[in-house]
């Protein structure tokens, strides 16, 4: 159960990274004027990815579960 909580928590990592970076990129306007992202997104993608972050490192808890 923990090598699953292991790749799911870095398959999270990866993906909330990618859709953090690109969402930024959006927001900046990198790509063109288009469009903007509320800050509710930014504060629900970073929890999600302190979460997943959490359970990256400390996945030796669930080893009895």
């Amino acid at each position: 159960m923990d090598q699953l909580i292991r790749k799911a928590a870095r398959f999270t990592l990866f993906f909330t990274s990618i859709l953090l970076l690109l969402f930024l990129s959006l927001d900046l306007g990198l790509f063109g004027e288009g469009v903007k992202i509320t800050g509710f997104y930014y504060i629900f993608m970073g929890v999600f990815f302190l979460v997943s972050l959490w359970a990256y490192r400390n996945n030796d808890r669930f080893k009895g579960f």
